[in-house]
């Protein structure tokens, strides 16, 4: 019995493109694939993965549809370090 070859999905994260052969990932793991593909770097829980269109934010335990999310930009959610003002 010959099985029906995987459905392979192009997704883009921050202009890098990405072959995916699953319709669904959480996005954690979308950013993940984005480090390992070079589109990030440092660690998937300093980042937030937001879809360009239809635009949504994911969180990280969300689910991310590629039939219907197809292009994302990843963001540095860590705080950013502030200048300290003390005398």
């Amino acid at each position: 019995m010959s099985q029906k070859p995987d459905e392979v999905f192009t997704i883009e994260v921050n202009g890098i493109e990405i072959k995916v052969q699953h319709e669904k990932l959480v996005a954690s793991d979308v950013l993940e694939l984005a480090i390992k593909h070079k589109a990030i770097t440092g660690k998937s829980d300093q980042y937030i993965l937001e879809s360009e269109d239809p635009r949504k934010e994911f969180k990280p335990e969300d689910w991310v549809n590629f039939h219907e999310y197809k292009e994302f930009s990843a963001e540095r959610s860590a705080p950013t370090p502030v200048a300290n003002n003390q005398p």
